[in-house]
């Protein structure tokens, strides 16, 4: 990154940092150098910028509000099983704020059901064969698992490949993140049952228009800046309207 900066000619830098804490030095001396920052898809720290901290540099976060993500899917997942049930957590980074939020999401929304339990939450680190262990592991250890969420690609992959792999697919219900094609095809074959898309197309677009203003108008930007998600079910999932949601 710091390459890439001492090229001179970047005025704005967009980024998605992947920790919450171990970038603020390298980002805060880009910062300090004269190159405004805006963080995509991740944060820095809590991601409250407007907030004196040693994280309050960055002009916006543009992103997904992954917490009330996680608290949908943690609420749709629970009616599913009648309100009440275990249901585990495959997560993939435990430093990451979007996936860190998704799971906070999904343990609030869970505890609103008192018969529902949060059984054990792993980390795959975006391996999508320890995803496929670790829920496979947890399958074993939890015979009575009524549902499973992967809060990302690699994650969602995995856990749905140890169901299928344990024959489970209609008995473990399988909520995910990230609209892939694999997710999609698997969801309209019942395999599944809950694919959650953000809208990356709408992120990119609002870095595009919101960094024009800044850098022709000197607009100032909302500290947050929050596009959207869709939630694909079986009921939905062949509608030609939802179709733009998948991501290519």
């Amino acid at each position: 990154m710091k390459a890439l900066v001492a090229r001179g000619d970047i005025d704005l830098l967009f980024t998605a940092p992947t920790s919450t804490e171990a970038l603020i030095p390298v980002l805060k001396e880009i910062h300090d150098s004269g190159i405004p920052i805006i963080t995509v898809d991740t944060y820095l720290g809590d991601g409250d910028y407007s907030k004196p901290s040693n994280y309050d540099f960055p002009l916006s976060y543009i992103g997904t509000d992954n917490f009330l993500g996680g608290q949908v899917v943690a609420g749709q997942l629970a009616l599913m099983l009648g309100g009440k049930g275990k249901v585990f957590l495959e997560n993939t980074n435990p430093d990451t704020s979007s996936v860190i939020n998704r799971e906070l999401g999904f343990r609030a929304g869970i505890a609103i059901f008192p018969d529902m339990e949060l059984a054990g939450v792993e980390y795959c680190l975006d391996v999508q064969e320890t995803a496929v262990a670790q829920v496979s592991a947890a399958l074993q250890k939890n015979p009575d698992l009524g549902g499973v969420f992967g809060v990302n690609v690699f994650s969602a992959q995995g856990a749905y490949q140890a169901v299928v792999n344990a024959g489970l697919e209609g008995v473990v219900k399988i909520a995910t993140w990230d609209a892939t094609e694999i997710l999609i095809e698997a969801l309209k074959r019942k395999e599944l049952d809950l694919v959650l898309a953000q809208m990356p197309g709408e992120m990119g677009s609002l870095c595009v228009e919101w960094g024009f203003k800044y850098l022709t108008e000197g607009a100032e930007l909302p500290k947050k800046v929050i596009p959207g998600f869709f939630v694909f079910t079986q009921e939905n999932v062949n509608d030609p309207e939802v179709q733009k949601y998948i991501y290519k």
